[in-house]
């Protein structure tokens, strides 16, 4: 996630995705965005893009792989999303499947002056978005309590991909969607 740091994952060893991803034997990278300051305002998506690009380059380099599974959570979802559809338009195929954990692409309050639900009206890294010419398979995770990224939203941005989608609702809220074990209350 770019709006929180990477440890909201990883905040108790019974709460570590860090830890599963470890203990299934997933070799796993873990991007941390620092905190931006004055000298970052004119950052744009192309910015972090750039930055995930290189990220991938550097994975798939000390791993040998072709390709790779990549997860974006909240917001970082919207990052990972315009990656791959910005792979998807050079014909690239550096992703192999997608988690988008509580990510909402397609508000439903306002779908007007939403580039990135609209084929070809957001241009990142020189390159204009379609969604639907993404066939990267996608995991995506909502959660029926979540307040911040409601889930008929985060269900509907799944929607606009072209490959492969499936999607999870958990009984939780923004976080506890992701971190807390079935049959946990919370």
């Amino acid at each position: 996630p770019q709006i929180n740091k990477f440890y909201v994952f990883d905040l108790s060893p019974e709460k570590s995705l860090a830890r599963f991803c470890l203990r299934s034997t997933v070799q796993t990278f873990i991007v941390s965005w620092r905190n931006p300051n004055k000298s970052q305002r004119e950052w744009g998506l192309s910015t972090y893009i750039d930055a995930l690009k290189e990220a991938v380059d550097v994975v798939l380099a000390i791993t040998g792989s072709k390709d790779l599974n990549m997860l974006g959570a909240c917001s970082g979802g919207i990052t990972c999303t315009a990656l791959v559809g910005h792979y998807a338009a050079l014909g690239e195929k550096k992703v192999n499947a997608l988690t988008l954990l509580v990510s909402v692409l397609d508000t439903t309050l306002d779908t007007q002056n939403n580039p990135l639900v609209r084929p070809g009206a957001l241009e990142v890294c020189g390159t204009p978005i379609d969604l639907s010419q993404v066939t990267t398979d996608i995991f995506s995770v909502a959660g029926t309590n979540d307040h911040i990224t409601p889930w008929k939203s985060c269900y509907k941005s799944a929607q606009l991909f072209g490959g492969k989608v499936e999607f999870l609702l958990s009984n939780s809220g923004h976080i506890q969607s992701i971190l807390n074990p079935p049959g946990n209350p919370k």
